[in-house]
């Protein structure tokens, strides 16, 4: 009788460690879930179109054919900053010649 006392004892210590772990384990798959939503947000975001738009080239005065990038124009305006910054030139562009 004893051992089935201690079975019990084992059991109920198990159940209320699981209970005081429950909200961390919540919090765990809700930051998961998380991430995955915002993870397929970016993706969405930076897939290239598949409609009859993407597929259409640019003539002169056709602006429905151009769309922009956000990424694409953040990345080569940070790209090209180092490299412009390095060579002594950044900012030289706003500056009036002097005579």
């Amino acid at each position: 009788m004893e051992l089935l006392g201690d079975l019990w004892a084992e059991l109920w210590a198990v159940l209320v460690t699981l209970f005081q772990a429950a909200p961390y384990i919540v919090g765990y798959v809700l930051l998961i879930l998380l991430m995955m939503v915002i993870w397929t947000g970016v993706q969405r975001i930076l897939t290239p179109k598949k409609d009859y738009g993407s597929l259409k080239t640019v003539t002169f005065g056709d602006e429905s054919a151009v769309t922009s990038n956000t990424a694409a124009s953040v990345v080569s305006i940070k790209g090209s900053l180092p490299c412009a910054t390095s060579a002594g030139t950044a900012w030289k562009i706003f500056a009036t010649p002097t005579p």
